[in-house]
C-alpha cells in the first residue's frame, strides 16, 4: 500500500499545483504554449528513449 502510495502521489501532487497555478494567476497565460512545445518535443522523447 505504501508502495503504491509512493508512487501515485507525486502524480497527483503536480496536477493539483498546477491547478492551483492556473486558477490563481501565478504563471500567466503565454507561459503555457512554450511549455506543451517543450514537453512535447524535447522532455517525452527523452523519457521515452532514456
Amino acid at each position: 500500500m505504501l508502495t503504491t502510495a509512493g508512487a501515485i502521489l507525486p502524480i497527483f501532487l503536480l496536477i493539483v499545483v498546477g491547478y492551483v497555478f492556473k486558477r490563481t494567476g501565478f504563471i500567466g497565460d503565454g507561459f503555457w504554449a512554450p511549455a506543451e512545445k517543450l514537453v512535447y518535443f524535447v522532455l517525452l522523447p527523452a523519457l521515452i528513449i532514456g
